[in-house]
């Protein structure tokens, strides 16, 4: 497969001896042993080892932290979005949880946390600045639903969300795609009436929609295309997704792993950590990039358990580095691992098609409407 980039120049006085060059590369990488298959779901053992001592790295890392909404909220950081990402790791944690010595301390760790959502200031969003409410409103109705998923319901925290639906609703036109998508999501699961401008097929007005060109994604396109992905598959709870057709589907075969190779060049584990999930999800996990991406997350890994370089952020951040920065990276890479090597994924993107169209058959026409 092509990376989207073109072949020498013609006229390129040296392209000869880049071309001999790379023929005794070639040649000296055959004679290494080869690399362990991920893309048959059978993962080689002393792989699988490497990823178990990574999950259990990160679970104690993760454990030990700190994650009160209200105090991160006082310092700036948006308390409400790291309380979701740390129950989000639980609520993977939970669902692939057959792991020989691993704690039984979830359930104790994960009630620890949500207590903090019975306190009346955590609750805010009724009163609190609009900035404060776009950067807090869908993680608060994120953990809700990361609650659910963990065993916990609150008929109080429900009310509280119809509380500021109104406020919800006026903040839709300001959203973005993908935004928009995920807001709809937790609507339907809430039971809550939706507002006509969640109704508009919003993923079409996204960078998978508009078929962005490789050279011109960014950071923040490249997070908006993972984001995407992620809300069309629900975080990976939902394998028969109805957002993306065929031709959404081609066109991420080309740029996911032009934009995994890119992040691992620019050493950025934070969006090759999405990358990956997102290939996962695809049924990408033949493709080399995909393989070489796992294989980089499990060698990144920081002594400590995380993900991610942010030192230079502690003179001004603090301990909070670690809430901030360091929690979001790690909670992407152990989902990407957990779901390359748990997750029981198709490993070609025929094997998603096969599994969809089956659902399809079952459920009928029942998203002919959302399909393009």
């Amino acid at each position: 497969m092509q990376l989207l980039s073109g072949p020498p120049s013609p006229r390129d006085p040296i392209r000869h001896v880049r071309a001999a060059g790379c023929l005794l590369a070639l040649l000296a990488f055959a004679l290494l042993p080869a690399r362990p298959s991920i893309g048959d779901g059978a993962i080689e053992p002393p792989d699988n080892g490497n990823y178990l001592a990574a999950r259990a790295n990160a679970r104690s890392w993760l454990d030990a932290l700190e994650v009160d909404p209200v105090d991160l909220l006082a310092h700036g950081i948006k308390g409400k979005k790291k309380l979701a990402e740390i129950l989000e790791a639980y609520a993977l944690l939970k669902r692939h949880r057959a792991v020989d010595g691993e704690p039984d301390t979830l359930e104790e760790r994960v009630t620890q946390l949500v207590a903090h959502t019975a306190r009346a200031e955590y609750h805010n969003l009724l009163v609190c600045s609009d900035e404060e409410f776009r950067q807090n409103s869908m993680s608060y109705l994120r953990v809700l639903w990361l609650m659910q998923q963990l065993g916990f319901e609150s008929d109080d925290y429900l009310g509280e969300i119809k509380r500021i639906k109104p406020r919800l609703d006026a903040h839709m036109e300001s959203r973005g795609s993908w935004q928009r998508a995920m807001f709809l999501s937790y609507y339907e699961r809430f039971k809550l009436p939706a507002p006509s401008i969640l109704m508009k097929h919003p993923l079409l007005r996204g960078v998978i929609g508009r078929r962005v060109k490789a050279r011109d994604y960014d950071s923040a396109k490249s997070y908006q295309l993972t984001h995407e992905v992620f809300t069309a598959f629900d975080y990976g709870l939902d394998r028969t997704q109805q957002q993306l057709d065929g031709r959404d589907r081609s066109y991420l075969r080309e740029i996911l792993p032009y934009l995994a190779e890119q992040s691992m060049q620019s050493d950025n584990p934070d969006l090759l950590a999405e990358i990956v999930s997102a290939m996962t999800y695809l049924g990408h996990r033949s493709e080399p990039a995909y393989q070489r991406a796992v294989l980089h997350l499990l060698k990144t890994q920081n002594p400590d358990g995380t993900w991610g370089d942010y030192e230079h952020t502690r003179p001004y951040l603090g301990d909070y580095a670690d809430q901030h920065l360091y929690l979001h990276t790690t909670v992407a890479a152990l989902r990407a691992l957990v779901e390359a090597f748990e997750g029981n994924w198709p490993s070609t993107c025929s094997e998603c098609l096969k599994a969809q169209t089956t659902e399809n058959t079952v459920t009928g026409s029942r998203s002919k409407s959302i399909r393009r």
